[in-house]
């Protein structure tokens, strides 16, 4: 879902953010009225790291979860 979600924020041009926190990973976007908002998977038996860039992609891979394609 977060893969889908991603897609389609930047579809529209409203991703403003991503970043990896450990605990959970967080897309940020903004609603056609300038209001910012956060779309975030918890991760599963997460640790809480310093911020750091999202890769996605990644984290998929590393879970041995298929990327979907559409």
């Amino acid at each position: 879902d977060l893969v889908r979600a991603q897609r389609r924020l930047v579809e529209v041009g409203a991703l403003v953010g991503q970043s990896d926190h450990g605990v959970s990973l967080s897309l940020y976007a903004k609603d056609p009225d300038g209001l910012e908002f956060e779309i975030f998977w918890t991760v599963p038996e997460g640790r809480p790291v310093p911020t750091r860039a999202l890769d996605l992609m990644g984290e998929l891979t590393r879970r041995g979860i298929a990327v979907p394609t559409a």
